[in-house]
């Protein structure tokens, strides 16, 4: 329903651009979806495929707003994008979301290993299936393959995810992608709005929920 109010306004602006990148956000939020299902159903235990899931999911999503925002208040091209770049934010926003689904402590209106729970093998489990025990890796792929989701088995991933280092490669990605988003930000005039994107970006980084 959003997305179909906003290609309607985007109509009314008669840029063709605007619309062209609304009509092209709905189609990239639709493939972010299928292939997270995919992903799921096949099992796929893959970095690359995990960041094409969220590139398409909440990357562009950011993108397309922080561009749309630009080209609204007539920016030159390159300020646009600059503007598209530092949409990538939302990269930084779909791990911090992955993350909390390792702890119980978070308020986030979710059961704790929900992902987990739904077939989806996120970032800090990613890692830890890289870089564990290959006895305790083989046993966890196994559960994974299987979907043998009990939540005695989603305890045990959630504890091997941290105990092998998947929430500080989380962060540690996350920050990637927090600095190169406030890098291109420093490179815009300095104003009030840029002192308000760079909140964004640090709250991004520190929200509890």
């Amino acid at each position: 329903y959003v997305l179909s109010t906003a290609l309607i306004r985007s109509i009314q602006t008669g840029n063709l651009q605007i619309i062209n990148i609304v009509s092209n956000l709905g189609r990239d939020l639709s493939e972010g979806e299928i292939k997270q299902l995919e992903t799921a159903e096949e099992s796929i235990l893959d970095e690359a495929c995990y960041m094409q899931v969220i590139k398409k999911k909440t990357a562009t999503l950011l993108s397309s707003c922080t561009e749309i925002g630009a080209i609204s208040a007539d920016a030159p091209q390159e300020l646009v994008l600059k503007c598209r770049k530092f949409g990538e934010l939302g990269y930084c926003f779909q791990i911090k979301d992955d993350i909390f689904d390792y702890f119980k402590e978070m308020n986030i209106g979710k059961p704790t290993g929900n992902d987990i729970r739904e077939g989806k093998v996120t970032l800090p489990l990613l890692h830890a299936l890289e870089s564990g025990r290959r006895e305790e890796v083989e046993s966890f792929l196994k559960v994974i393959n299987e979907k043998d989701f009990s939540s005695g088995n989603i305890d045990a991933l959630i504890e091997f995810a941290k105990a092998n280092g998947g929430i500080e490669y989380a962060e540690m990605r996350m920050k990637e992608y927090h600095d190169k988003a406030v890098e291109v930000l420093m490179q815009l005039p300095e104003s009030d709005a840029r002192e308000g994107l760079l909140a964004l970006a640090d709250y991004i980084m520190e929200r509890q929920k």
